[in-house]
């Protein structure tokens, strides 16, 4: 049975651009605690026609009721990601990107997802309850 540092957090980091046309789906960073994204280079257009594009939006997580064509609240809370911007969010906060529409338009991101549980990826149903099994014996026995 593996013991895991549970103090010290995991990390995946990577990169991604986006340029003209491309864009990220609606998504959240699942088996993640928290999600860091750096964008050290931003280049809009002026020319843009959406005055969301390339940005990454947050989805508004309320379910829309009846009478949702009356809605008036935000469906989206965009970012202003320009050069230099760091963002950091809950990594269950469903978000994506908005597409460029101008050629010389163009976004790079490095992303890190932070784990804090010793959770990880790949492991199966008893393995992860076994887990927490000793993490919550561990906290009686110090409590």
């Amino acid at each position: 049975f593996p013991s895991h540092d549970i103090t010290r957090p995991r990390m995946h980091i990577f990169g991604n651009v986006e340029r003209r046309g491309q864009w990220s789906i609606p998504h959240a960073h699942q088996g993640n605690q928290l999600v860091i994204t750096y964008y050290p280079k931003v280049v809009r257009d002026p020319e843009e026609p959406h005055p969301f594009a390339g940005r990454m939006v947050f989805h508004n997580p309320r379910f829309p009721q009846s009478g949702f064509w009356a809605r008036t609240e935000k469906l989206y809370i965009p970012i202003d990601n320009k050069s230099g911007t760091i963002v950091v969010f809950p990594a269950h906060a469903e978000h994506s990107t908005f597409p460029f529409f101008c050629e010389k338009s163009e976004k790079f991101a490095l992303v890190c997802n932070v784990r804090f549980t010793s959770i990880l990826e790949g492991e199966d149903a008893s393995q992860q309850y076994q887990y927490f099994e000793v993490l919550k014996n561990a906290q009686k026995s110090s409590g």
